[in-house]
């Protein structure tokens, strides 16, 4: 039976089977977030490795340039971080560019955010009690307040331009305080040949960018004295700085 205990799950080595398996072990239950940063040396095997995760894990990384670890700074490694939290809605989302063009790249990053945050609905439930109306808020350029998310952003670090697609998502972020922002930039192991960006358990394309965006769940407002609607569900239907 399903505990409201939060669990984590660290392992790091040069197999990533074992890597993978020896997270998993270190937790009571399924768990519902993966990240995973990998040398590229390894890009061949992490998917197959990746399989061993439940399905309803939603897992992110991306490839390295080095990997920091709880032992400390390695190289040519995998680390799978493994997060088991009862309290957690969570959504992945992913784009691969079209064009160079810093206009089109900026639009990308803005229209990337608010995507994935469409995308969290979707399935339901996240905390914010009016999430229509924040979306609508956000679309028409207009102050919102919300209560706190989170959004985990990786994308492929050749990409030539980066600075516009983050100045796009910056477009959003620093405009309305919503979201706590982390991630970076893939890396090679410093060959500037190919990237890696990884979104449930598959590699992406080249030039692609990968987001995990998760706030608490609809049934956690009780917790926080917070008056819940329930919203009425139909049928769910599926979406699927440089890491160091």
């Amino acid at each position: 039976m399903s505990t409201g205990t939060i669990e984590v799950g660290v392992s790091h080595g040069r197999d990533p089977h074992t890597a993978v398996e020896d997270a998993l072990d270190q937790l009571s239950e399924d768990p519902n977030l993966a990240l995973v940063f990998f040398s590229p040396r390894h890009a061949d095997e992490i998917e197959a490795a990746l399989e061993q995760l439940p399905d309803e894990c939603h897992s992110l990384g991306c490839s390295t340039a080095g990997e920091l670890t709880p032992d400390g700074y390695t190289q040519g490694e995998v680390v799978v971080a493994l997060v088991r939290s009862p309290y957690l809605a969570l959504e992945t989302h992913r784009i691969t560019f079209e064009s160079n063009d810093p206009r089109s790249a900026r639009e990308a990053g803005r229209d990337f955010v608010l995507g994935a945050i469409e995308k969290l609905r979707d399935p339901g439930p996240c905390l914010d009690i009016t999430f229509n109306a924040m979306l609508r808020s956000l679309r028409a350029g207009r102050p919102t307040r919300v209560l706190p998310y989170f959004m985990i952003e990786l994308v492929d670090g050749l990409f030539p331009a980066i600075d516009y697609y983050v100045d796009g998502i910056n477009e959003v972020i620093h405009r309305f305080n919503f979201l706590e922002v982390y991630g970076g930039a893939a890396g090679d192991d410093l060959r500037l040949e190919r990237t890696y960006t990884l979104e449930n358990g598959e590699l992406c394309p080249e030039h692609s960018a990968v987001v995990v965006f998760g706030g608490h769940r609809t049934e956690d407002r009780r917790l926080l004295g917070l008056r819940v609607r329930p919203r009425a569900r139909g049928p769910v239907p599926h979406h699927r700085g440089r890491a160091e």
